[in-house]
Formats: structure tokens, sequence, C-alpha cells
């Protein structure tokens, strides 16, 4: 594990414990698989792992064309 400067694709960002995402509470110690990152176009596109969802991978990838 090391700290990234920015997003990279298929790396795995953990949010520290104490963190606050008053606008996403859902993240509160998320472990998010990154899909895409382009912050020129789509900006950062990833998976919660530690959190169900009924919704697919290419779900979330159509959402973003």
């Amino acid at each position: 594990m090391h700290e990234l400067a920015v997003p990279e694709k298929g790396c795995v960002l953990l949010a520290q414990p104490h963190a606050v995402f008053v606008e996403q509470p859902h993240l509160n110690r998320g472990a998010v698989l990154v899909l895409e990152h382009d912050p020129t176009t789509y900006g950062t596109v990833g998976i919660l792992l530690d959190r169900p969802s009924n919704r697919t991978i290419g779900d979330l990838l159509r959402r973003r064309r």
C-alpha cells in the first residue's frame, strides 16, 4: 500500500477512519475499486467493495458514457 497523487484505474482507495463525507455518508470507511479515472471528461468511477449493491459494473459504466 502506498499513497497516490491521483487515483489510477485498478487501484483500491481506502477511506480514512476519521474521514467525514457529509455529502456521501456511504463512503465512510469504504474501500473503492477505481474503474475509470479521467478528470478531463468523466472524473472517477469506482465501486464500493464493502457494500452490497443491486447494480452491475456494466450499469455503472454505461451511465458514464
